[in-house]
């Protein structure tokens, strides 16, 4: 970006935005981290535009959340889940959510999730992204509660919509389809889970590449149903091509 934007914050707090959400759908943490939080400084020193500051916060949340930094995640929360705007507070709510779970807190988890899921539809719409999500991630806590005929449920609504609202092969597919597979292998339902998991590796491979740690995530998981299906060889394949 350089100087190109200096005397345009806002544009410049927007372009940063763009390639921190680019970095975190790649797993680039650290590239993610300082484009976001480039974005945060400018859009709150402007001035001029609270959405843009508000979205880095809830992006830089969940960079938090999936690379480990619980508390940290939590702390950028904690203004928006005051903010004004009810679908602020909701999509904060979603994510403190999806961080209590990652603490092991799944009660409470699971609970808030119930209560914003009618909220979010109304919000935003049945088959809109923050709806979605609180449907996969109903389905992550109830996995984690080994409570897994419930889990696959919600898992293949939240993949459906995705389905439908982005296509097959967007990279939005990628968590409900994973922890579809998941849920199914850990089921014992290990028929059903091979194609979704053969899908999702598929896809990991087309958008990560082979070598990603995404994509070798997926395959140790897809390895894991073929062992259990008696193919061996498939699932020796998968990880010599891992190592």
């Amino acid at each position: 970006v350089g100087t190109r934007f200096a005397t345009r914050p806002v544009t410049e707090a927007s372009v940063r935005m763009a390639l921190g959400n680019a970095y975190l759908n790649l797993g680039e943490f650290p590239k993610a981290q300082r484009e976001l939080e480039a974005a945060q400084q400018l859009a709150e020193t402007s001035g001029q535009t609270d959405m843009i500051a508000v979205n880095a916060r809830m992006v830089l949340s969940i960079l938090h959340a999936r690379s480990g930094d619980r508390k940290r995640a939590l702390e950028v929360l904690v203004p928006l889940l005051a903010h004004s705007d009810p679908k602020v507070r909701t999509n904060a709510g979603i994510e403190t959510a999806f961080v209590q779970m990652q603490l092991g807190e799944y009660d409470a988890s699971l609970a808030r999730l119930q209560v914003l899921a009618p909220q979010a539809e109304q919000l935003f719409g049945a088959g809109s992204t923050e709806a979605l999500t609180t449907l996969t991630y109903q389905g992550n806590v109830l996995r984690e509660m080994g409570r897994y005929d419930e889990a696959i449920v919600f898992y293949r609504k939240s993949l459906a919509g995705r389905q439908a609202l982005h296509g097959a092969g967007h990279i939005a597919t990628m968590e409900p389809m994973r922890g579809l597979g998941g849920a199914l292998f850990l089921s014992e339902k290990f028929t059903e889970a091979l194609p979704i998991l053969q899908a999702a590796h598929t896809l990991a491979t087309d958008i990560y590449g082979p070598r990603h740690d995404q994509t070798l995530s997926v395959a140790s998981d897809l390895a894991l149903v073929k062992q259990s299906l008696k193919d061996f060889t498939g699932a020796e394949t998968l990880l010599l091509a891992a190592l």
